[in-house]
């Protein structure tokens, strides 16, 4: 028996019945059966097992098929109505996705089969039905230039419904050049407080993101016509939770955060900056069609992503940085989704990129009330009145409140005492690069009477 040129090296011809039965009850055709028995016996014998007798070899190749992923594939497929050459190629797909990945994008597949007619014919099918798509090599090597041979992946929709679930399968350690991925598990749960103008906002992200919720949301907007997508620019001062905000929703949601890093997109090579941001986007694309809760793409600390552009164009940054913008203006059109995306600089945005975002929440430093709170949340053991003196003294975000209880909590650790009102003060005088210049008295008596008051004083 034969297999597309992988020797079987003399299977027993019971083993080849087990195999051949057991294809039957997925209805292959009779070449593509031929491959996939191939490709599992091949694999089988380059493992080594050892076995004393052919009834102990049949059961443990019968293990190996059961639990081949070409197989497990191949089941996935039985609901599509492919001819043979198209199952014989989508095997091949199979076999090198499973071996190597998707990455990199621009490699593709197929491109070591193209003088095999069968391979070609079931390629230029699938191509035709929507199930994989040409890829380009726009790298700036020259060495990776220089091979332009026609390459093809499965369209994201495709891989999909073929490779359910099978995150694994888009290699991360390959997207970790261009983003961060941070699963859901792995964020610790963090309590946040908003000043009371932003509670609804932000009150809405949780409910729109919640799993059971946004699918029947998404199926509503592609019922009307309108893009399956969800982004929102949170925007602000500085230390008001934008960034935590996005990690505790992806850790309430389920949803994993693929995170651009600018460091890793910007690239000194002509092209490579652009190349990176658009295979962002078809990385996260991939992912989400195998995630059961789709995961959000956070562009955090966009700054430089979402700046006006520039109308004349003197530098090469500057060009750079416009063509680069112009490609994520195309792409947050076409997307589809959980986009957001953090900024300080609300008011460097392009206004270009105003309409692309669905929400636009903006974030002040809390108010004396929120402060408090964050006060009490950071530092536990603090007294109340102590917690409004120094909400009331000092207008900080939660960011510069979490750096005070971070040095109470090294010097309660090297002088194993509690720090005083007046040493917290101290710290807080330390995280102001200018103060105001009230002595300790007058911020107490201050405090005091914002005390008094039930905390209504600004």
């Amino acid at each position: 028996m034969k297999g597309k040129g992988i020797s079987m090296k003399g299977v027993d011809a019971q083993v080849e019945h087990i195999f051949i039965d057991s294809i039957g009850e997925i209805e292959l055709m009779p070449n593509a059966e031929e491959y996939l028995v191939a490709v599992c016996c091949w694999g089988f014998l380059n493992e080594n097992h050892t076995v004393t007798t052919v009834s102990e070899m049949i059961r443990k190749m019968k293990y190996s098929y059961d639990g081949s992923p070409l197989v497990q594939g191949m089941r996935n497929m039985k609901a599509f109505d492919f001819s043979d050459e198209e199952l014989v190629s989508l095997m091949l797909m199979y076999k090198q996705i499973y071996e190597y990945g998707l990455y990199p994008l621009e490699y593709g597949i197929f491109s070591d089969h193209q003088e095999d007619e069968q391979i070609q014919q079931g390629k230029d099918g699938l191509l035709r039905r929507g199930i994989i798509r040409r890829v380009g090599n726009s790298s700036s090597s020259p060495e990776r230039r220089a091979d332009q041979k026609a390459r093809f992946l499965p369209t994201p929709a495709a891989f999909g419904e073929l490779f359910s679930d099978r995150k694994d399968l888009v290699s991360l350690d390959a997207l970790s050049n261009q983003a961060e991925i941070i699963t859901s598990s792995s964020i610790q749960r963090t309590e946040l407080f908003f000043n009371e103008i932003n509670r609804e906002d932000v009150e809405r992200l949780y409910q729109l993101l919640d799993p059971d919720k946004f699918q029947a949301i998404m199926g509503r907007l592609r019922a009307r016509g309108r893009k399956a997508s969800a982004s929102c620019l949170l925007y602000g001062a500085p230390g008001t939770g934008k960034t935590e905000l996005a990690k505790q929703l992806s850790r309430a949601t389920g949803r994993d955060i693929v995170m651009a890093d600018a460091a890793k997109l910007y690239s000194s090579y002509h092209g490579d900056t652009e190349k990176n941001v658009e295979e962002l986007f078809e990385s996260y694309s991939y992912i989400q069609c195998v995630s059961s809760n789709a995961p959000i793409l956070l562009f955090n600390e966009a700054d430089g992503f979402l700046s006006k552009r520039t109308d004349l164009m003197r530098q090469a940054i500057d060009k750079i940085e416009n063509r680069v913008q112009n490609i994520l203006l195309q792409a947050l059109e076409d997307f589809e989704g959980i986009f957001i995306a953090t900024t300080n600089l609300a008011d460097n945005i392009d206004p270009a990129f105003e309409r692309r975002f669905l929400y636009k929440i903006e974030f002040q430093v809390p108010d004396p009330q929120t402060r408090a709170k964050i006060w009490l949340s950071k530092i536990p053991d603090l007294d109340r009145g102590e917690a409004l003196i120094l909400a009331s003294q000092y207008r900080f975000s939660g960011g510069q409140i979490d750096n005070v209880a971070k040095k109470r909590d090294i010097d309660e650790a090297i002088y194993d005492e509690k720090p005083s009102l007046e040493k917290m003060m101290n710290y807080c005088d330390n995280e102001l690069i200018s103060t105001t210049g009230n002595t300790l008295m007058e911020k107490i008596e201050y405090g005091q009477k914002f005390f008094q008051h039930g905390g209504a004083m600004s």
